[in-house]
């Protein structure tokens, strides 16, 4: 695998942290990380893109490490930064998957980036907050909840819950302190999977995520408590949704209601497994995006 780093500039002159990773000339395939996040995957997820000859993209999304914050942006900002990205790879079209938090802004893409992308992938991502029919937060663990009823108080209410959490986690060093750490936002499957070899990368990605400054991970809980700037009727690309039933992040319904609403969308749910759970099901979720919309088709 090849790996390059480079800046991008953003049409409103904002740079852009972006990393690609994967097999020359490969297919390009842009993943969209969740909220807090890093740019990047774990290694075994990367291995299954290398398998099917993608080439994966990521960049840290405004006010992450190494990306120009943009205060006030909606999650529909991001395709403008995908598009200038894409331009300055040179690559015309590509799959789009958006993990958590990434799955909006993955749907950002399909819908206002649509004659560029070829299909979208939604791995335990959440519906808008104001979906109609859905009660947004029934199901969710009290982590979720506490951060969200902060979120709702206001900025300063939301910037000093998210200063506390950061802290937290520059204090933690061992798997076992991230499991204590996480614990309410865990089901059974979740930390099963922290304590096997997924946890050293989650480790290092907590680490990181310690180490930033709170903007990125503010202005993504802002830009969820609002509209989002397009609808999901403009997704005409194929989609995926992909989502743990013992998800207590976000609940499976939201994946549900996504699904029921996308024009074009086909649902899996998988029994037992969390939302961290769901990365064993990786490779599986490639297939069946490369399946809607196969390179050459």
């Amino acid at each position: 695998m090849q790996s390059s780093e480079r800046k991008v500039r953003a049409p409103d002159g904002r740079l852009l942290s972006v990393l690609a990773e994967g097999p020359p000339g490969g297919d390009p395939i842009f993943f969209l990380h969740g909220t807090p996040g890093i740019r990047g995957l774990y290694e075994r997820e990367l291995e299954e893109g290398a398998r099917r000859h993608l080439r994966h993209v990521f960049y840290s999304r405004p006010g992450y490490a190494g990306s120009d914050r943009l205060p006030g942006r909606s999650i529909a900002d991001c395709a403008a930064d995908v598009e200038a990205i894409a331009d300055a790879l040179g690559i015309d079209d590509f799959y789009v998957v958006g993990e958590s938090g990434g799955g909006s802004h993955a749907l950002a893409c399909a819908a206002l980036l649509s004659r560029r992308v070829r299909a979208v992938a939604v791995l335990a991502g959440s519906a808008p907050i104001d979906a109609e029919g859905l009660d947004w937060e029934a199901g969710m663990g009290e982590g979720n909840r506490m951060e969200f009823a902060a979120m709702r108080e206001g900025v300063d209410a939301l910037r000093e819950y998210l200063e506390g959490e950061v802290r937290a986690l520059r204090s933690i060093e061992t798997k076992a302190q991230l499991l204590a750490a996480l614990d309410a936002h865990l089901c059974d499957a979740d930390r099963a999977a922290i304590d096997g070899g997924f946890g050293e990368y989650l480790l290092a990605a907590w680490r990181q995520v310690g180490e930033d400054e709170i903007w990125g991970w503010l202005d993504d809980d802002l830009a969820h408590g609002k509209e989002w700037g397009f609808g999901l009727e403009q997704c005409v690309a194929p989609a995926t949704a992909w989502h743990g039933r013992d998800d207590l992040i976000i609940p499976c319904r939201h994946a549900e209601w996504l699904a029921d609403r996308l024009p074009n969308a086909e649902l899996h749910l998988l029994e037992g497994e969390g939302h961290i759970s769901l990365t064993s099901h990786y490779g599986a979720s490639l297939d069946a995006l490369i399946a809607l919309s196969p390179p050459g088709g």
